[in-house]
């Protein structure tokens, strides 16, 4: 059962991300968090969480498509989220999630959702 924690709790299924090395940064949204391993969880039903679908997910996940990045920046909205990568050619910026009014930086005048960066 998921409940809201008043003192800091240890977050058990995040050791067998430490095989990547060290986690540098977290970024916390309304309901779901990202960290700098290109790794999610929470609530994605707008797809904020970057895993191909509207789906929540209670432990951490990788983000396939964006794992041979390396990650320099994360943010997380409410229900969208965004990563920034650098490489030899400068910055990338990727976002995904709820669009519909402008976060994503797309410019589809249709775009409600995006679940995948």
């Amino acid at each position: 059962m998921l409940e809201d924690e008043q003192l800091p709790q240890l977050l058990l299924d995040l050791p067998s991300f430490f095989s990547f090395g060290p986690i540098s940064f977290l970024a916390c949204g309304g309901v779901h968090v990202l960290d700098g391993k290109v790794v999610t969880w929470g609530r994605g039903t707008s797809g904020q969480l970057g895993h191909e679908d509207m789906v929540s997910n209670f432990k951490p996940k990788h983000v396939k498509s964006l794992e041979s990045l390396v990650i320099t920046h994360v943010s997380a909205g409410w229900n969208h989220s965004g990563f920034v990568s650098g490489g030899s050619l400068g910055d990338t910026v990727y976002g995904f999630g709820f669009g519909k009014r402008g976060q994503l930086g797309v410019a589809m005048d249709n775009i409600r959702s995006i679940s995948l960066p």
